[in-house]
Parts: C-alpha cells; sequence; structure tokens
C-alpha cells in the first residue's frame, strides 16, 4: 500500500540573523530536531554556547540511526563531538538513545577545509528550504508516514534523510534543512563533517 508524508513549509529565505535555536521554518522539524539536540544535552545556539564559532549538523536517517555532529572554534584550538543514536524500527527501539559519543581535537587545517567547504555552499546566505521541482516531488512521494503543516507550498517526500545543519558566528545565526541531498555543496559540508566524526558510515547508509 502506498503512504506518503505530507509535509508543508513556507519558501521564504532566511536570513543569517541572530534567531532562536531550531528555526527550521517548521514547527515539527522544530520538535524532532530539539528532542535530538536534548538526549544528547546539546547546548543551545546561542545562549548557552561559549565557542566563538560552532557549527551542527543533525542528520535524520529513516531506516538507520540519526547522527550528530557539533564542531568548534575556541580561543584555545578547535573540536568535535559526535554522537550516533539507535537506529528506528526495532523492538523495543528508541530513536534517542544514544549508542556511541566521540569526542576529538581538530586541527586548524581541518577547520580551513570547512570554512571552504562552507564558502562553496554559500551557507550563510542559503535558503533555510529548497524549492522542490515537481519531478523531484515525484520521487520522494512513495511510503514515508507522518505529516506535518504549516502555511506554505504542500511537499510530499518519500523515505530518505533530512540534512539539518546549524551554523553560530556571533552574532549570526544560521539553519538550512535539506532533504536527501543526492549532490552539491551543501552535501559535501556535511559529509565532511560525517568524515570528521570518525563512524563508519557505509555508502549504502548514506542517503
Amino acid at each position: 500500500m502506498l503512504v506518503l508524508s505530507v509535509i508543508v513549509f513556507a519558501t521564504t529565505v532566511t536570513p543569517a540573523i541572530p534567531v532562536q535555536q531550531d528555526d527550521f521554518g517548521d514547527p515539527e522539524l522544530d520538535a524532532r530536531y530539539s528532542a535530538f539536540c536534548e538526549a544528547a544535552g546539546e547546548p543551545e545556539f546561542p545562549d548557552d554556547f561559549e565557542a566563538a564559532k560552532a557549527y551542527r549538523f543533525l542528520w535524520l536517517r529513516s531506516f538507520h540511526g540519526a547522527v550528530l555532529v557539533r564542531v568548534w572554534k575556541r580561543a584555545h584550538g578547535f573540536g568535535l563531538v559526535a554522537r550516533l543514536f539507535e537506529s528506528p524500527g526495532g523492538p523495543g527501539s528508541d530513536p534517542h538513545r544514544i549508542v556511541e559519543t566521540r569526542e576529538r581535537d581538530l586541527s586548524e587545517a581541518q577547520w580551513e577545509r570547512l570554512q571552504r567547504l562552507l564558502r562553496r555552499a554559500d551557507f550563510w546566505h542559503a535558503d533555510t528550504q529548497a524549492e522542490l521541482d515537481e519531478r523531484e516531488i515525484q520521487e520522494r512521494a512513495r511510503s514515508r508516514a507522518g505529516s506535518g503543516r504549516s502555511e506554505g507550498r504542500l511537499i510530499l517526500r518519500a523515505d530518505g534523510a533530512q540534512w539539518l545543519l546549524e551554523g553560530w558566528e556571533p552574532p549570526l545565526h544560521q539553519a538550512v534543512d535539506r532533504w536527501s541531498p543526492k549532490k552539491g555543496a551543501f552535501r559535501d559540508v556535511c559529509l565532511y563533517l560525517i568524515e570528521l566524526s570518525g563512524f563508519p558510515i557505509a555508502d549504502d547508509e548514506v542517503y
């Protein structure tokens, strides 16, 4: 039986300005994001964060555990914390349960590579949510259950993954949401953060 997920979102451009955490333009998505951040004990941007600059990527996959990666720059250097969550769907599974945490220092070269990728993606001027063409809508309208409502354009989404990237460079805050990007500079930024985490993600688990 064909089951569709119906998501409604506004298509306005969100400028990089100081706003509250989780401002992805959709209340249901904001709530999901907050739930994973709270489970991980994550600080809020900007109120509870001490870093001079920080980026946080949350990867919400339909068939595999979520991944959260946060990197930062402080006066004394660069750092990373990454958390792998339990895969959803199994008996007694809890998608908010953390199964592995990794912490490490980053080199200045790794930080600078991330900055180059962010510039290439024009992260600080990106739309919070992207417009989809009709072909993409049809490709995604297959089997994911659930719904969310807000004012804006109706979008049908299939099984896949939410790619959520948040940035904090005082006084700027930016939040960008993409659904299973197949290519492009934004995808490259997120995949680099996954690479830095050190989690062994198989090719068929990237979607």
